[in-house]
């Protein structure tokens, strides 16, 4: 198969798996671009037509004329909300990851005071024994409690979600950049899940920035409403690379975070912008949390163009239509040296929230750079 034929074949749909084989153009059906003759469009997605389930791949049902995912016997994962503690999660639009061997990644600068040997792709710093380690000699800006901080990005104000805990009135703090999924709020995604509790009660900063739905042309394909553009370069349009570099650099500047434990954690869409960032920006994070999410430039040198082996958690639901292509990076990161903790968790769907923020956050403590 051609690379051409191959990107119109394209993506990752987020409520079904990504397609191995494509013999007819499978494209995204809004505005001027039309579905294959044996394709149906649904919720401005190509799927294939069909009257028996047999005609469907193993991972879809035949569902009122056409291939549609296979549901959770659970909460449903289409993205209505579903209720996950005292909150409700939303994850209300489709995830993407672009197919094959196209990549649009341009090289960028890692933050130039981010400490650590970053020869040759080696592998990240050690080990804490313990919760995070305070450094009492320095006291910096940031004052207890919950605030939003402004911050002008490629030429719009993006808003971040500041929840800083008691402890930093003794000293410098990790930090834990969080990501929403599509559809979602900051404020909520870090409530819901328990992050921004779990976060307090191991004395961690946690900023989440608020995603902004984006329209692109990628590949000769449209992408609308994508919260988090984990595909583009800087120089291609990536309004969200930029937004992350700025909220790093904004904070450590307040003297009030250890830069040696700034950490990336991401759910769903937020999730693939997480691994993108991961990759990118190796140099300056310790280590990365990706949930229900995969990279989102498979059959890229995204992955080995990482200047440094950042640990990277990947969790997902046995259930998640990306439950493929999370084993499949898991594999790549190994094969390529990474550390790797790889968790699949048995039911569960892409919605709501699989696995424990705690747990995560535990293990991202854990690692620091040299």
């Amino acid at each position: 198969m051609t690379a051409w034929t191959t990107l119109r074949c394209l993506i990752l749909l987020a409520c079904g798996a990504l397609l191995a084989s494509c013999p007819v153009p499978r494209q995204l059906c809004s505005g001027d671009l039309a579905c294959g003759d044996d394709q149906v469009c649904v919720q401005k997605l190509c799927r294939t037509t069909c009257h028996t389930d047999t005609e469907c791949d193993n991972d879809e049902a035949c569902d009122d004329g056409a291939c549609l995912p296979r549901r959770d016997a659970g909460p449903t994962d289409a993205g209505d909300g579903d209720t996950v503690g005292d909150a409700t999660h939303t994850d209300t639009r489709r995830d993407v990851t672009l197919a094959d061997n196209w990549h649009d990644t341009a090289s960028r600068d890692v933050h130039a005071d981010s400490g650590g040997d970053l020869g040759g792709g080696q592998d990240s710093g050690t080990a804490h024994d313990a919760a995070p380690g305070v450094d009492s000699a320095v006291v910096g800006t940031l004052a207890p409690g919950s605030s939003t901080r402004q911050l002008d990005v490629a030429g719009s104000q993006r808003s971040v979600l500041l929840v800083v805990p008691d402890a930093v009135i003794g000293g410098q703090l990790p930090l834990v950049i969080a990501l929403h999924g599509n559809g979602d709020t900051a404020a909520n995604f870090v409530s819901s899940i328990g992050l921004d509790s779990a976060a307090g009660a191991r004395g961690v900063i946690i900023a989440a920035p608020q995603g902004i739905a984006q329209t692109f042309t990628i590949g000769g394909q449209t992408l609308s409403d994508i919260d988090w553009d984990a595909y583009r370069s800087e120089g291609g349009g990536n309004i969200d690379l930029p937004l992350l570099d700025a909220v790093y650099n904004d904070l450590v500047a307040t003297n009030s975070v250890a830069r040696d434990q700034v950490y990336i954690f991401g759910y769903s869409q937020g999730g693939y912008m997480a691994f993108r960032e991961a990759m990118d920006d190796s140099a300056s994070l310790a280590a990365a949390v990706v949930v229900s999410a995969t990279n989102p430039l498979p059959g890229s040198s995204l992955v080995a163009d990482a200047v440094r082996h950042i640990p990277v958690a990947l969790t997902i639901g046995t259930n998640d239509y990306a439950i493929n292509q999370a084993r499949q990076t898991s594999t790549d990161l190994q094969n390529a040296g990474f550390e790797v903790r790889y968790e699949e968790i048995a039911g569960a769907g892409h919605v709501p929230f699989p696995g424990d923020a705690g747990v995560l956050l535990d293990w991202l403590l854990q690692h620091a750079l040299n």
